[in-house]
């Protein structure tokens, strides 16, 4: 087949007019899109500059993940991981046959902004990745701190 580039792109094998001269990739068999403001996701052209996700969807991979066609929100700095259609946000969960579950004792143990730490006291909780007795201090601005005698403002305070 014979044809004009400047005015034509062959896309597997079939010939396609150009309609911009900045839109000159091919996508799928009888479109062209421009990679630097549009996407081509499954033969479909699309004005946004996110990755696809699924059929109709697209993700931030700066701020987002997609599992299996769908998109989920992440926290930076984390390392967020498919688990199906979810994302494990944390080293204190497992996929277990595509769903999120626990990877600790609940019972016995925290999960400390990701990691699984023991429950060391009646009233443990997490300050960052600290157990402490909650009874006895309180987590502040992500300082563990002694508790005055007469403290009830329970600062920062979240019982676990």
């Amino acid at each position: 087949m014979s044809f004009q580039p400047s005015t034509h792109v062959c896309c597997n094998g079939n010939l396609v007019t150009i309609q911009s001269q900045s839109a000159k990739t091919c996508c799928g068999s009888y479109a062209l899109y421009n990679p630097l403001n549009q996407k081509c996701c499954h033969d479909t052209v699309h004005n946004s500059t996110y990755e696809c996700c699924g059929l109709n969807g697209f993700f931030n991979p700066v701020n987002q993940i997609c599992c299996n066609g769908v998109a989920h929100a992440v926290t930076l700095n984390t390392n967020p991981q498919c688990c199906g259609t979810n994302v494990l946000m944390s080293g204190c969960e497992q996929c277990v046959n595509d769903v999120v579950v626990s990877s600790y004792d609940e019972a016995t143990q925290l999960c400390c902004s990701g990691v699984v730490q023991q429950k060391l006291y009646h009233y443990s909780c997490c300050c960052g990745t600290q157990v402490f007795d909650s009874s006895q201090f309180s987590c502040c601005n992500g300082f563990v701190q002694p508790k005055d005698y007469n403290d009830t403002s329970n600062c920062c305070r979240k019982l676990v």
